[in-house]
């Protein structure tokens, strides 16, 4: 039954080229946690060094629901500098892949302090490989004698670039990324005459959100773009909510596609665990096969802020 079902919703996908299950980057809900996620700029923005493991799981109702787990730090190397490094595993029914993602950030002031503290803006590139597998052992074709099939399991290579820009201060923050730059091709083993069978797709995202800071809390709305080649603006505006010096997190959000999101976390000194679930209203149809998404992350921060505005340049005696 197992390769029966998969013959029925996978094979369609397979025909049309892995570019469909393998090359479209993961989605997170808590971008906002990890930004190089989404934006190498934003690396080292927080000044201290950042460690995170995700884990992520996609239409937990979905038989062989995808899968993603990513490990990554970013940090600053001096008050100029920051690098950051992740390593993935994805997983989608037969549709396996890994990579690594390494990335650099070269941050500046922007004029003085104000009433939400120094500016800043960064400018970030990253670079990614990634492995792709399809393991067809688990697909049932009616001729597996078929030469169009390439075996039980065949591979391929991929990398690209990405590029972000990040500006912020202490309550406010906007960025502006691009991965895939290059829309690299992907080389396939077989059945390509120039050896190149699909191009990773570039798109863009457009980030911008403000913490306004009470005396008990503090509130975080926040809207995410993103834009795909021929489809549609996606955007996803999020409220955060943070009680008790941030130590209690709770959030709000919700998504183009009548996608809803709930989010809780707590942060107990340099350790913070978020949890989020991804949702679709019990009226629409989809939300029945699919189901809920899930998503948790471990975060660790390590060491005392070490960005200093006035190192970077010479502040005159007489400014008013």
């Amino acid at each position: 039954m197992k390769k029966l079902y998969f013959l029925i919703v996978l094979l369609p996908l397979l025909l049309m080229g892995p570019a469909l299950l393998a090359q479209e980057d993961p989605l997170f809900s808590q971008y906002r946690n990890n930004t190089f996620l989404i934006n190498p700029g934003g690396i080292a923005a927080e000044g201290l060094h950042e460690f995170r493991l995700n884990y992520r799981r996609q239409w937990q109702r979905f038989a062989f629901s995808p899968q993603t787990a990513i490990a990554t730090y970013n940090g600053f190397v001096d008050d100029k500098n920051g690098l950051a490094i992740s390593v993935m595993h994805d997983k989608w029914g037969p549709n396996v892949r890994n990579g690594a993602q390494f990335g650099y950030a070269f941050q500046m002031p922007v004029g003085y302090p104000g009433n939400n503290g120094q500016n800043y803006f960064s400018l970030g590139l990253s670079l990614k490989f990634l492995q792709h597998k399809i393991d067809l052992s688990n697909v049932f074709f009616v001729n597996p004698a078929d030469n169009a099939i390439p075996g039980d399991v065949y591979q391929y290579w991929s990398g690209d670039l990405a590029f972000g820009a990040y500006f912020r201060n202490d309550n406010l923050y906007a960025g502006f990324s691009s991965p895939n730059l290059i829309q690299a091709g992907n080389y396939l083993p077989f059945n390509s005459t120039d050896g190149v069978f699909d191009r990773l797709q570039r798109y863009y995202f457009l980030l911008l959100g403000y913490k306004f800071e009470y005396t008990n809390m503090k509130i975080e709305p926040s809207i995410l773009v993103r834009k795909l080649p021929s489809t549609p603006y996606q955007m996803e505006g999020t409220v955060r909510f943070y009680f008790n010096e941030e130590s209690l997190i709770a959030g709000i959000s919700y998504r183009t596609g009548w996608m809803g999101g709930l989010l809780a976390g707590i942060k107990y000194n340099s350790v913070k665990i978020i949890y989020s679930a991804d949702f679709m209203p019990l009226r629409t149809d989809l939300n029945r096969p699919f189901g809920p998404s899930h998503e948790i992350t471990l975060g660790i921060d390590l060491g005392e802020k070490a960005i200093d505005w006035k190192r970077n340049y010479y502040v005159p005696e007489n400014r008013e």
